[in-house]
């Protein structure tokens, strides 16, 4: 079932999605919230933010907005 994300845990992603690798950040919503929060739920939600993320296994680098894939 979707679960509607509220403001405060929007802000969580955008305030860490840069610091915290996706797993982590999943992790670590899911403790502070009680509910779970999957590691694809936290991905979906930090895209639909506009977050892009460098790739590479474990790097937690936010890519710029003018930056090209």
């Amino acid at each position: 079932m979707n679960t509607v994300w509220t403001e405060e845990e929007k802000d969580f992603v955008r305030q860490n999605a840069n610091i915290l690798t996706d797993k982590q950040g999943s992790e670590q919503l899911s403790r502070i919230t009680g509910r779970n929060v999957t590691l694809n739920s936290w991905r979906k939600q930090r895209q639909k933010l506009g977050i892009s993320k460098m790739p590479g296994r474990g790097i937690c680098e936010v890519r710029k907005q003018n930056e090209d894939s």
